[in-house]
């Protein structure tokens, strides 16, 4: 095994869910598709991030619903802006023309899954300022990404309701509340991306053979789990430090890999040099094996997930910043009157001896007028009030407010 392989052997467990047409095709893939490998290194860049944020914490992203979301999001964006999010997101030498060409191959490529798997992807807009979206940048999101522009009126609670039920409905029910609040009067424009996945292994596990097992925490401590065993033939890799495996869905496209490091091992470690090269390498070293797999039946999940610090260290935090967000791409409003309030990010899986069931969702919440704030104060009850000189600190007036309207 290479170098490369061996340095990021040291690992726990790392579990990732991905895209596999077999090895040569997916190779093919990334060759013609630019966004396969772009989206790879940002997921694992991301995933760096949120780890190193949540130490021994589950963390669990869809880099496919991330990117759409924040691909939408790019094409309203200008000058520094732009480059800042593109350099975030690995698309670093890619036109925008490139960019959304490719995520419409990705879209209807995999809106057509083995026969034994059901993988369904949408992209929405939800206006809340009429006639504040450009046209140019309603036609780019629904020419490429399928986005069609709904214009909700903010200032009723439809609006939140409406976005929730929507992404419910595509991610059957998984995933029912995808964004918190809409400020009425502040926020222009929600994107949002769901994926939803329902996986049948191509082998089932018997039922018979699940016993409740001990599982090792990174701490020293154990847990219980219940536990699923299946022998069979596999893709598998024993390398310097560390095992692996490949679970196949039906039909044989998609596949679940997991990696087993030997103990002593960190996750962090892991994450912390992962990198789409090195994660290629170990693809590559897979091979037909006999064996046995005893794996955890689990549902964990990442609810309403801000990935605003993460993607702010990875370079793209001008687009967070009033006054120095540049979307007049996506809007008529004046440059820095418009940014990103908060990227939330929703996934969860379930896991069992029948598949897979998976569920992402992801909201890049746009807003203007007032910078982002940390806290709400509503003053709707009897309040005190001053009005004091800083210079001398006399207090010129003071006053006990019940009732404002006498």
């Amino acid at each position: 095994m290479s170098t490369i392989a061996r340095r990021v052997a040291s690992a726990t467990l790392v579990f990732f869910l991905g895209l596999r047409v077999g090895a040569s095709v997916a190779r093919g893939l990334e060759a013609e598709n630019p966004i396969v490998r772009s989206n790879t290194e940002f997921g694992f860049a991301l995933l760096r991030q949120l780890c190193e944020s949540r130490p021994g914490a589950n963390v669990l992203i869809s880099p496919t619903s991330i990117a759409a979301a924040l691909h939408m999001t790019w094409n309203g964006a200008a000058g520094t802006t732009k480059a800042a999010m593109a350099h975030a997101m690995s698309l670093e030498g890619l036109t925008a023309r490139q960019v959304n060409q490719a995520n419409l191959a990705i879209r209807q490529a995999l809106a057509k899954p083995d026969s034994g798997v059901e993988l369904k992807l949408a992209n929405s807009l939800w206006a809340f300022m009429p006639g504040v979206v450009r046209d140019s940048f309603r036609r780019t999101n629904e020419r490429y990404y399928g986005a069609a522009v709904t214009e909700l009126d903010p200032y009723t609670t439809e609006a939140t309701r409406t976005i929730n039920e929507w992404v419910g409905k595509k991610t059957d029910g998984l995933i029912r509340r995808a964004v918190d609040t809409v400020f009425p009067g502040v926020d222009v424009l929600f994107l949002v991306n769901a994926v939803y996945l329902k996986g049948r292994w191509a082998e089932p596990f018997d039922l018979s053979q699940t016993r409740e097992r001990d599982f090792h925490l990174s701490d020293g401590s154990t847990a219980k789990v219940m536990a699923m065993w299946r022998a069979d033939e596999f893709d598998y890799v024993r390398g310097n430090g560390f095992q692996a495996i490949r679970v196949p869905y039906s039909g044989g496209r998609f596949g679940m890999y997991v990696f087993l490091p030997d103990s002593g091992s960190s996750l962090a470690s892991f994450v912390h040099e992962l990198d789409f090269l090195q994660w290629r390498v170990l693809l590559d070293s897979f091979q037909r094996r006999t064996g046995g797999l005893l794996l955890p039946k689990m549902k964990v999940g990442s609810k309403m997930l801000g990935l605003n610090p993460a993607l702010t260290t990875l370079g793209m935090g001008e687009a967070f910043e009033y006054g120095l967000a540049d979307f007049t791409r996506m809007t008529t409003l004046p440059r820095g009157e418009v940014w990103i309030r908060e990227v939330i990010h929703n996934s969860v899986i379930e896991v069992d001896e029948t598949g897979t069931v998976a569920a992402a969702s992801t909201a890049v919440e746009m807003t203007c007028g007032l910078p982002r704030t940390t806290f709400g104060m509503v003053v709707d009850r009897p309040f005190l009030l001053a009005i004091v000189d800083s210079k001398t600190g006399a207090v010129v007036f003071l006053g006990a407010i019940n009732d404002p309207t006498k």
